[in-house]
């Protein structure tokens, strides 16, 4: 019996050992060290309210170390603004560094996207990018039955 003892707590340690090899190679591939994320608000109408305060509402959370969070905006007075989200607890400013200020921009125009995509690509390399679209949704689908 107490070679099988034995060879029942070498066998646990071996479960052990193989379970936390396990677990580091896993932590690994789930553990992204650096992403680039793109917010495009096209808030150019009667959003603006809301893009304003979606802004607020991601500089009110901690970020964690590696995270890019860019935000393109497009409103009715302001113009377009590019911020580099940084957090405070201001719920009634927004405080995050401005990056680039620009004139109008037609923010249902595919290459004023891609643009900002290129912008934060070079501008804040990652492992990582996801790019987030914000806004009403209906116009990048034409048809003359629901757009007029």
């Amino acid at each position: 019996m107490g070679r099988d003892h034995a060879s029942d707590s070498g066998l646990k340690l071996s479960m052990k050992n193989f379970l936390l090899l396990v677990f580091l190679i896993l932590a690994g591939f789930l553990h992204c060290s650096e992403w680039t994320v793109l917010v495009y608000m096209a808030a150019d109408n009667n959003l603006e309210y809301s893009a304003l305060q979606n802004i607020n509402e991601m500089e009110s959370v901690s970020q964690p170390a590696g995270l890019n969070l860019l935000v393109q905006t497009d409103l009715p007075e302001s113009g377009a603004k590019r911020y580099r989200i940084a957090q405070d607890q201001n719920i009634n400013q927004i405080s995050s560094p401005v990056l680039k200020t620009m004139d109008s921009i037609d923010s249902g125009d595919p290459q004023v996207m891609k643009d900002f995509l290129l912008w934060g690509r070079s501008r804040y390399p990652a492992e990582h990018y996801m790019l987030v679209i914000w806004g009403h949704g209906n116009s990048w689908f034409k048809n003359s039955k629901w757009i007029s």
